[in-house]
């Protein structure tokens, strides 16, 4: 695997010297893509590299979001709320544009039941995320009471 990530850096270092080379020949009308070309590969290197996800870093960072917090295996609270979050926002969405470019789990939804099953089945995900994060919430509060004997 490490093999692999270090070819992968050493790619995307040569795709972003090229795109460095193209911005210092000459200015063009697509500086702006240039740039943000370039920028997307130094972030994948960077994701690469020394932010490369692995089992301790992922436990400090639990552990900085339980201190964060204050809750103990907070990580399923958060993400079951950001995902009622991005649910809503979809719903919110969906609502206000309907003839956009639906996902590919929407379309067979919005060919059985139109645009408004696809704003209900978001609903139904919405609703899911924050009964399973207050779940989740339930048993990490009722981990931190102990009773006194």
């Amino acid at each position: 695997m490490r093999v692999i990530r270090a070819l992968l850096i050493v790619v995307f270092g040569l795709l972003a010297s090229l795109v460095v080379s193209d911005l210092w020949k000459a200015p063009n009308a697509n500086a702006r893509l240039n740039w943000a070309v370039l920028a997307l590969f130094v972030l994948i290197i960077v994701v690469l590299g020394p932010l490369w996800p692995n089992a301790t870093k992922m436990q400090k960072l639990a552990a900085a979001l339980d201190r964060a917090t204050g809750i103990p295996n907070a990580t399923p609270i958060v993400i079951n709320l950001l995902g009622a979050v991005y649910s809503l926002y979809m719903v919110w969405n969906t609502y206000a544009h309907p003839d956009r470019e639906l996902h590919r789990f929407e379309r067979p939804i919005a060919g059985l039941f139109g645009a408004d099953g696809v704003i209900v089945s978001w609903l139904f995900i919405c609703v899911g995320c924050s009964i399973y994060g207050y779940r989740f919430y339930k048993i990490s509060k009722a981990s931190q009471q102990r009773p006194n004997l």
